[in-house]
């Protein structure tokens, strides 16, 4: 992983490693959404509702919820037979925290006749209901005729703690019915409805004092105890201290203890907690009375017996430890940190993260003293010295400019000199390459002179090819113009020996970015006899430095450049460019390099070039590299597509639905669908009547995504016609049986996006557009020819799933029908269609040629269909 790369991971990496991040997440759902609606039979839906069960439980509430997975939901959980299903539908809804299924769900609490899922129902509301909904669940389950189900007595309690009730009366009145139900469960749900909703004062002491001396269930007991404690005086204080010496009360004599409020008898409810600590023997108990100390915020007592439990007796959970030392916010537990992480450096991967994360906590920092700060240095460098999983390195960084950062403050600049040597000489210490990683983004943090000079003086010392290539790299990240004048030394070195080094460098210069830098990167480019990793690595650095006088030289390296990574790296840096005498050189690759990965980098270079307003002459290279291959659906190239389409203007944009390419009007449509723009929506409900159906497709997709329920009908009409008779013979080539499916799917995910029924919308008709047949723009057919002895047909673009059909021998011409990565789909002389591989591993087996097709040679003898058709 480069440095850059690993920098961008570490800003992400906390969010990634916690849950599924965001997009991840909504693809999850998206994905698992799909499979639900073409589930077979009850137990493939009832498979994949564990996985979302499994999936949302990860997760506190999605940011963004597929509307056809609730939609799908809801189905399931009011008409699905089977109750398993109803239940576990209405669980995730639950997870899911759509406000939109809590009518659904009282229904189902009220009328379903499965307890199951009327338990599922009321625990779902918990988290989707509101007050009105409250108000149906007490009278529902609670009301004149309470539910003879002591299970859905207790979650109508839960969520009457959770939505509340406008009338607190009635919600007492509640709570002294559930305080006298037969069962434990209920009344411990009451009794915790009570606390959530803050009405502990209003009931009183002497009547929670009644209840718990009548009390006989132990777990009852500790409730009542723990809301005593919530209305606090000094006699709960000594029915606490009683029930600390009876085992069945105890945890929750502990917890009652906690739940004191600032306004009552804190210091003398810590004092007992403090002697719980002392006379307990039981590490699990420990830990939750140190954790009871930081809620009182007995900080120093917290402090203390946190210390205790990393550093004499471990826990089991070290983690929590750290985690709630961090949360006691006293700054003496950055040298209890240190003293762990040098003495226990084999723990556990997320034990040292979170100790990597106190010890970099700024408000820690911010309170400690020199010798505080120098532990939280010392710890941290010394994780960079041991061996440790790479996931780790990535937050050391961070961590240790937090507290650089709190420590420069403090020290003059002859001490912060000294700190920076230091950090320096780590690079003769270090030999895991994670951790080497990890320091050459620390010393690449900024502009520091000093560091600059260090790092200089260290590459005099003739390092290691590691340590010098991780010192060349820091001095690019550092962003100063005195590291120029070494990194140049070394881009030009061209002995064979510096050939690593001087890729290091040439590879700073792009990430220093300077204008400074083009000449050097010029003469290498210029170079004859530069070795191709030194021509790819100085051609994409010319992406950053982007100085006009590197334009020509880039050019040359992308026609010129035997190897394809070269010529990829030269498109690649010419994006960075805006000039018209770029676009003829990047049409010539377009149409005929080898490379598809050089194509696609051309096609990104050649729509950054292209001027505002561009010519049909300059478009038509476009429109012929998008005839056989995919643009793709990475950010960087889409960034280019979108770039294109704005600099053609709306009314060209229109005009390019009636191109006469299906593949142009489907990016079209595409980039309509990306771009949801007013008036868009009209626009893709045309495209349905496309005679392409990739372009049908690609407009349904478009219009469930836009999730205006205006385009119901177009898509009703869309969807019926694929069943009139004569529909084929409305469509083009793109016509088959299973594309025709694949178009009704979309349709009907789009309706579910829209959350509309189709049997109750009026479809609409749709206009057939009125395409530009001219023959001037038709593409020019491709064609490629075999450069190796012989070349296997595969019915499928894989070595390992697709399947030989045949075989193309030397100086075969074929027609290319479109490319995918690295393979072509072919039809040759004699109309056999299939795919062949264009390149692998760097061995080139088709390339574009002008020759005809002409009928096959017959190969000698049949034994060439063996060793050298493994080629591929």
């Amino acid at each position: 992983m480069r440095p850059r790369i690993l920098f961008i991971a570490v800003a992400l990496f906390t969010v990634i490693a916690a849950v599924p991040a965001a997009a991840e997440l909504t693809d999850d759902l998206a994905r698992l959404s799909t499979e639900l609606g073409r589930a077979a039979d009850d137990a493939v839906r009832l498979d994949v509702l564990a996985r979302l069960t499994a999936l949302l439980e990860e997760v506190e509430e999605p940011q963004s919820i597929p509307p056809a997975l609730v939609t799908r939901l809801l189905d399931m959980a009011d008409r699905a037979a089977e109750p398993a299903l109803r239940r576990d539908s209405v669980s995730v809804l639950g997870l899911l925290g759509d406000p939109d299924a809590a009518t659904t769900l009282v229904r189902l609490l009220r009328d379903d006749a499965d307890f199951g899922v009327r338990r599922a129902a009321v625990d779902a509301l918990v988290r989707v209901g509101d007050r009105d909904d409250a108000v149906l669940i007490a009278e529902t389950v609670l009301g004149a005729e309470p539910s003879s189900d002591y299970q859905l007595r207790a979650g109508a309690y839960r969520a009457l703690g959770a939505l509340g009730l406008d009338d607190e009366a009635r919600l007492l009145n509640l709570f002294r019915r559930g305080l006298a139900d037969p069962y434990p469960a209920v009344r411990i749900a009451a009794l915790e409805m009570l606390r959530a909703r803050g009405l502990a004062a209003e009931v009183g002491q002497p009547e929670l004092r009644r209840a718990y001396e009548f009390e006989t269930a132990s777990a009852v007991r500790g409730e009542l105890l723990v809301t005593l404690a919530v209305v606090d005086g000094e006699e709960t204080l000594e029915l606490i201290e009683t029930a600390l010496g009876d085992a069945e009360l105890r945890a929750d004599a502990l917890r009652a203890l906690a739940a004191v409020p600032p306004s009552g008898e804190r210091d003398e409810a810590a004092d007992l907690l403090e002697e719980a600590f002392a006379d307990s023997t039981d590490n699990a108990e420990r830990l939750e009375i140190a954790g009871y100390l930081v809620e009182l915020r007995r900080r120093e007592a917290a402090l203390e017996a946190l210390t205790a439990l990393l550093l004499e007796d471990p826990p089991g959970d070290e983690e929590r430890v750290l985690e709630l030392l961090r949360e006691n916010g006293h700054p003496a537990a950055l040298e209890t940190t240190a003293d762990f992480v040098i003495a226990k450096p084999a723990v556990g991967l997320a034990t040292m993260r979170a100790a990597v994360e106190l010890l970099g906590d700024a408000d820690l920092l911010a309170t400690a003293d020199e010798d505080q700060l120098e532990d939280a240095d010392e710890a941290l460098s010394a994780l960079l010295r041991q061996k440790h999983d790479p996931v780790l390195y990535a937050d050391l960084p961070p961590a240790v400019r937090a507290v650089e950062a709190a420590w420069r403050g403090r020290f003059d600049d002859e001490d912060w000199n000294d700190r920076l040597r230091e950090r320096v000489e780590l690079l003769d210490e270090l030999d895991e390459p994670a951790a080497l990683e990890a320091l050459t983004i620390l010393l690449g943090r900024g502009d520091e002179p000093v560091l600059v000079d260090e790092l200089n003086d260290y590459l005099e010392s003739e390092p290691t090819e590691p340590r010098a290539v991780a010192a060349l790299h820091a001095l690019g990240l550092g962003g100063s113009t005195k590291a120029l004048p070494v990194l140049t030394e070394y881009a030009r070195s061209s002995r064979p020996g510096d050939v690593q080094l001087s890729v290091a460098a040439l590879e700073a210069l792009g990430e220093l970015g300077l204008p400074e830098s083009a000449p050097v990167l010029t003469r290498v480019l210029e170079d004859p006899a530069t070795p191709p990793l030194r021509l790819t690595a100085a051609a994409r650095a010319c992406a950053a430095v982007a100085d006009p006088n590197l334009l020509f030289p880039l050019l040359e390296v992308l026609e010129g450049a035997v190897e394809p990574e070269s010529r990829q790296a030269a498109a690649y840096a010419l994006a960075a460019f805006s000039e018209p005498q770029a676009l003829a050189p990047l049409a010539r690759v377009l149409r005929s390099d080898a490379s598809p990965r050089v194509r696609r980098e051309a096609f990104v270079a050649y729509c950054h070039n292209l001027p505002a307003n561009p010519s049909d002459e300059q478009l038509l290279p476009l429109s012929q590299y998008l005839s056989t291959n995919d643009p793709g659906d990475d950010d960087r190239s889409w960034t280019a597509v979108e770039l294109l389409f704005t600099k053609l203007g709306a009314e060209r944009i229109e005009e390019l639905l009636e191109h006469p390419q299906p593949s142009v009007r489907r990016l079209t449509v595409q980039y309509l669908t990306r771009r949801a723009a007013p008036g868009d929506r009209e626009l893709l409900e045309g495209a349905l009547a496309d005679p392409n159906l990739l372009v049908n497709i690609a407009a349904a997709r478009g219009l469930g995504e836009l999730g205006d329920s205006a385009a119901a009908g177009a898509l009703k009409a869309a969807f019926n016609q694929t069943f009139d008779l004569y529909y084929a013979s409305t469509k083009d080539s793109s016509h088959s049986t299973v594309n025709v499916d694949k178009l009704r799917r979309t349709i009907e995910d789009a309706f579910l996006r829209l959350s509309i029924n189709p049997a109750e919308v009026e479809e609409t008709k749709l206009d057939k557009p009125q395409l530009d047949t001219g023959p001037e723009e038709e593409p020019e057919t491709r064609r490629m020819e075999v450069v190796v002895d012989a070349l296997r047909l595969r019915d499928a673009p894989s070595t390992t799933t697709g399947n030989k059909i045949g075989m193309l021998y030397l100086d075969d011409v074929v027609e290319v029908l479109s490319v995918q990565d690295n393979w072509a789909e072919v039809r040759t002389a004699d109309e056999r269609a299939g795919w062949a591989c264009i390149e692998l591993e760097g061995e080139t087996f088709l390339r574009d040629t002008e020759r005809p097709l002409v009928p096959p040679a017959e190969p000698d003898n049949d034994e060439t269909d063996g060793e050298a058709a493994e080629t591929d």
